[in-house]
């Protein structure tokens, strides 16, 4: 997971995730991108301080997450969909 240290109040977990991930960060709103690995945009969705996100519907693989606020990146990191 690579981080921008000014925003290492950003916690996404759990990785691997089965079916929900939980997001948490300072600001008050933002969004998050997942891609597949190929580029493919899957999901997109504004953001709170705190959220849940239902993933049960992607397949078991591996994804590209982006935390955003307007058109800056504050995160880029790798998350695993596994549910065995």
């Amino acid at each position: 997971m690579t981080k921008d240290l000014a925003n290492a109040d950003m916690i996404v977990w759990p990785n691997p995730v089965k079916g929900y991930l939980q997001i948490s960060f300072t600001h008050e709103e933002g969004s998050i991108e997942i891609t597949s690995m190929d580029g493919r945009m899957l999901f997109n969705q504004k953001l709170h301080q705190r959220q849940q996100l239902n993933l049960l519907e992607l397949p078991d693989s591996f994804y590209i997450y982006q935390l955003k606020m307007g058109n800056a990146i504050l995160e880029i990191g790798k998350l695993t969909k596994q549910t065995r």
